[in-house]
C-alpha cells in the first residue's frame, strides 16, 4: 500500500529537516511509540534505532533505518516491525520525505509504502487491519498536521509582537473547572455553544488551546452572549501537559488507550479527543 502526503509547514526549510530528522521529536506524535534507543550512527549522520511500541496489551518492536540521509532536501526511513527475532520483520513501512522552499515555508511531500510480510501474525494483525480499512492515511495526515503546528508555534513572532488578540485560538480547547476536566472541543464555536454565561462570568473555567495557550472567556451578562479570546500568545506545554496526565491517571490510562500517563502533551491532546469524540478526526488549525 502507497500512501502520499504533502503539507507546507511555515517553517524554515533547515528547521523542518532537523526536527524529522531526530526520533526524539518525531516519535511524540506516533501514538504507539513508548521509547526509543539509538543502535548505530554512521559518519554520514545516518542513524538506526529501536522502538518499543504498544497497542493496548499489545507489544512490538520498530527498528527505523535511516537509508538516505540529504540535508536539508531528503529523508528516506525504512522501518521494521517485529517481536522476538530482530530480523524476521513481519511488517516493513518505507518512508521518503522531501523537502522544499515555497514561498516563506517549507513544502514536505511524503510517500509512504506499506508491506506486511507476514500479515497472519499478531500483534501486527491490527496493524494490517488498521491499514487496509484507510485509517493509515488519515493518521499519518494527522501526525503531519500536529508536527507542522509544532513547527509554526516554535517560529511565530513573539509575544510582544503580535498581541493575543490578533490571533485566533488553535483547536482543540480544552475546558476546566479549577483543576477538574470537563470537556474537549474542536472549535472556538462548538465550546461558546457549551459554556454557561453565569458560569464564565464567576471565572469558573480554564481553558486552553491546542498550543497551551490560555483562552479568555467573557460575557456581558448572565444569559450571554460569551465570546473568547486567546489570554496569553505563549503557551505553557508543561501546565497543560500535567492537567492532562493527572486525568489520564485518575481515570485510568485504558479509558484512554494508552498504557501510562507518560505521554507528550500532543499525545494526551489526542487520547483525550479520541475517548471523547471516537468517530471524530482529531480537529487541526
Amino acid at each position: 500500500m502507497t500512501t502520499t502526503i504533502s503539507r507546507l509547514i511555515q517553517a524554515p526549510i533547515e528547521d523542518v529537516f532537523s526536527f524529522f530528522d531526530d526520533p526524539s521529536s518525531t516519535l511524540e506524535f506516533n501514538p504507539h511509540a513508548q521509547r526509543f534507543e539509538l543502535v548505530d550512527q554512521q559518519p554520514d549522520g545516518r542513524q538506526t534505532y529501536d522502538v518499543v511500541m504498544r497497542s493496548d496489551a499489545k507489544e512490538w518492536m520498530q527498528t527505523v533505518e535511516q537509508v538516505l540521509r540529504e540535508p536539508p532536501t531528503q529523508l528516506v526511513t525504512r522501518g521494521g516491525s517485529w517481536t522476538s527475532d530482530r530480523e524476521r520483520w513481519l511488517l516493513t513501512i518505507t518512508t521518503d520525505r522531501r523537502f522544499s522552499v515555497e514561498g516563506g515555508g517549507t513544502r514536505v511531500d511524503v510517500t509512504i509504502e506499506s508491506k506486511l510480510d507476514r500479515p497472519l501474525r499478531r500483534p501486527v494483525q491490527a496493524l494490517r487491519n488498521w491499514l487496509w480499512r484507510g485509517a493509515a492515511s488519515q493518521e499519518f495526515e494527522h501526525q503531519l498536521a500536529l508536527i507542522a503546528k509544532r513547527l509554526e508555534t516554535q517560529h511565530r513572532p513573539a509575544a510582544n509582537e503580535v498581541g493575543p488578540s490578533d490571533v485566533a485560538p488553535t483547536p482543540p480547547l480544552v475546558v476546566f473547572e479549577g483543576p477538574s476536566y470537563q470537556n474537549i472541543f474542536g472549535s472556538v464555536q462548538a465550546l461558546l455553544e457549551w459554556v454557561e454565561a453565569i458560569d464564565v462570568r464567576n471565572d469558573e473555567y480554564t481553558v486552553f488551546d491546542g498550543d497551551a495557550r490560555r483562552v479568555r472567556l467573557a460575557a456581558e451578562a448572565d444569559d450571554g452572549p460569551v465570546t473568547a479570546e486567546l489570554a496569553s500568545a505563549v503557551g505553557d506545554r508543561d501546565e497543560l501537559r500535567a492537567l492532562l496526565a493527572d486525568l489520564v491517571r485518575q481515570q485510568g490510562p485504558s479509558q484512554f488507550s494508552l498504557i501510562d500517563a507518560d505521554v507528550g502533551l500532543d499525545g494526551l491532546l489526542q487520547a483525550v479527543w479520541q475517548r471523547e469524540h471516537p468517530r471524530r478526526p482529531f480537529p487541526t488549525a
